[in-house]
């Protein structure tokens, strides 16, 4: 089976990038080393301040070249293992639709943080209007069912 253990290494091997589609000179490792040097710098720093300056500087170094999508999660991953959040994965980008884009992409690196800050405040508050409105909608309900009979299964649907 000599023809077989060729066939592994040659699949194991990463294929030559096409230089149209991506830059052959782009690290991304070294890249990725900057990034998580950033990481262990802002490690004292409070968690949602650490998050913005970790968001910013992961568009501002352009970690990887075809996977700018991949910096916010990574950050929303960070903020879940240091228990500050659960799920709170889409809320800042929700948030962050309230912002100009002019304020989210200034040429001042403290006017997009202040905007990241203030996207996760947006986030917040209309998380919370949220929560508000499904408490509202929760208890118009149970006033609907205070009457109803002891077989009724609509208690079961709410």
């Amino acid at each position: 089976m000599p023809g077989r253990k060729e066939e592994t290494s040659q699949r194991d091997r990463p294929e030559p990038q096409n230089g149209l589609i991506y830059d052959l000179d782009w690290n991304e490792e070294e890249r990725l080393a900057e990034w998580q040097a950033v990481i262990a710098d802002t490690r004292e720093w409070p968690l949602v301040m650490r998050a913005a300056i970790l968001l910013e500087a992961w568009s501002d170094i352009e970690v990887l070249q075809h996977g700018a999508w991949l910096g916010p999660l990574l950050v929303a991953a960070l903020l879940r293992q240091e228990g500050l959040v659960a799920h709170h994965l889409a809320s800042r980008h929700l948030g962050a639709k309230n912002i100009p884009r002019e304020r989210r992409r200034a040429r001042n690196r403290s006017d997009r943080l202040l905007a990241c800050l203030d996207a996760i405040h947006d986030a917040a508050l209309t998380g919370l209007k949220e929560h508000d409105r499904l408490v509202l909608a929760k208890s118009q309900m149970e006033r609907k069912l205070r009457d109803r009979r002891a077989s009724s299964k609509l208690s079961d649907v709410v």
